[in-house]
Order: C-alpha cells, then structure tokens, then sequence
C-alpha cells in the first residue's frame, strides 16, 4: 500500500507527499507516479513550507493581504477571516446601529483582485496573531 503524508500550509491549500509501494504506476512518458488503488494516509500535518501550486494567490500576495471582498486588511491566511453583523431573516449584511442575530465570516480566498498589504500592516498583524 501507498503511504500519502498530507500537508497544510497558511495558504490554506494541502499537498500530499507519497511514498509508493510497487503496486503505484509510473508514466514513462510524463514522468508522474500513481499512489496504488489501496493508499493509507496519515494524519495532516503543518508545514512551513511555501505551497507547490504555481497559481496560489495568497503565496503571490506574500502572506498578508486585504480582501477585495470585504475590505478586511487583517488577512494572514488563504482564506479571508473578516467577520461581519449577518441579518439571517433578510439574508444579507446588518445595517449600522442595529442589533445582529448572527455573525458570519466573509471566507473569500485570496484572488488575484485582493491587495497585498504594505510590510508595516503585515507586521503589525503577525505581532496580533
């Protein structure tokens, strides 16, 4: 059987780091090893490594970014932790001065409409966090 190693990063995204057993196929044409039809995987774990994906907005954004969304400048993660007033009987944000039923995060992923923040907020934000 296969062994995949799951890894988290801050983006938000994971990767898998395999180790094959003689059942896993190989391409010779491309190159790419196939985990078996039966791989284990073990517990996610969280690295400090920078995300494989050559497309990850949040690694372009280098880590700290304001969302186009929401506006929420305090990101330090792939996913937007902007936390607004929800209104859930009218489905849509609390107006100013009203009492809120319920909260609710914006949870927008970094994209490549979200500003990346200037180096003086970033460090003001990783010393909050």
């Amino acid at each position: 059987m296969c062994h995949g190693h799951p890894h988290y990063h801050t983006c938000s995204h994971t990767s898998v780091k395999w180790l094959y057993c003689p059942e896993a196929s190989f391409d010779l044409e491309t190159g790419y090893e196939t985990p078996c039809s039966n791989p284990i995987y073990s517990t996610p774990q969280p690295s400090n490594a920078d995300c494989p994906l050559q497309n990850c907005h949040f690694k372009t954004l280098r880590g700290c970014w304001t969302c186009c969304v929401c506006g929420n400048n305090a990101n330090t993660q792939g996913w937007c932790n902007g936390v607004k007033a929800a209104d859930p009987s009218k489905g849509s944000w609390t107006p100013v001065g009203v009492e809120p039923r319920a909260w609710d995060t914006c949870g927008h992923g970094a994209c490549h409409q979200c500003i990346r923040n200037g180096e003086r907020i970033c460090r003001d934000h990783r010393a909050v966090v």
